[in-house]
């Protein structure tokens, strides 16, 4: 695949090019999100540009934010060690990089043992690169969000099939018609108050009258940002 779409760059820095079939198209319209979580693991720091390649531990950006000089351009992030690798050299990155980048860099920790750099996955806790945390990329979803919303919803102490039941609720795993709807079921969407169609947003997403918003995202927005007795109140609802 290298040799014919993407031979003098690497998959991050492809042109989507003039010799498309259906498979370079729908791997080149994942690259913007995978692009988001991809990131350099610096070790000996030889393999890794300082303003070339995305190595900085942030979801937002991964690439240092300025470029002083175009002979810097190839230079490694290894030229911004000291003490054979084991350190960073504070005082040089301090004077050339920003202060959101010095500080992003003083967090990358740097091992005694020197290995050479590699990939790995910001969005995953092992750093694996897995279509579940692609998928939840793709939606906007953290897994720590998702962590955090199931922790509060268990800390309520509320019957298992009840904490169960929010749990697929606020994840749109019910096989509501809404839900049903989106995945291209055929079926009637009606609003369940005022069995009026229902209206439709964005990408033909159906929503009830009540404040435009489905129960999901009211029973999602309810747990994460409402207050423990605001959360019992909505959980004895459903």
């Amino acid at each position: 695949m290298k040799p014919r779409y993407y031979p003098k760059t690497d998959l991050l820095d492809a042109d989507l090019g003039t010799n498309l079939t259906y498979v370079w198209r729908g791997i080149f319209a994942s690259l913007e999100v995978i692009k988001s979580g991809a990131r350099k693991k610096i070790g000996n720091g030889e393999n890794t540009l300082v303003w070339r390649d995305p190595w900085l531990p942030n979801t937002s950006n991964g690439y240092v934010g300025i470029h002083i000089y175009d002979q810097l351009r190839d230079v490694k992030v290894s030229s911004l060690m000291i003490d054979d690798g084991r350190n960073w050299d504070v005082e040089v990155i301090e004077d050339l990089l920003e202060t959101r980048d010095c500080e992003l860099i003083k967090q990358i920790p740097l091992s005694i043992y020197i290995f050479t750099d590699s990939w790995y996955w910001l969005l995953d806790d092992k750093g694996e690169f897995t279509v579940k945390s692609y998928y939840r990329a793709l939606k906007g979803e953290c897994a720590d969000d998702c962590t955090r919303l199931w922790k509060k919803i268990w800390a309520l102490k509320l019957p298992s099939k009840v904490a169960y039941l929010i749990w697929r609720l606020c994840r749109d795993c019910l096989p509501t018609n809404a839900t049903l709807f989106m995945r291209y079921v055929n079926v009637e969407i009606t609003c369940p108050w005022c069995h009026c169609s229902a209206k439709k947003v964005g990408l033909d997403k159906p929503v009830s009258c009540v404040e435009q918003e489905t129960p999901k995202v009211v029973v999602e927005r309810a747990f994460q940002q409402g207050s423990r007795e605001h959360c019992l109140e909505m959980a004895m609802l459903c």
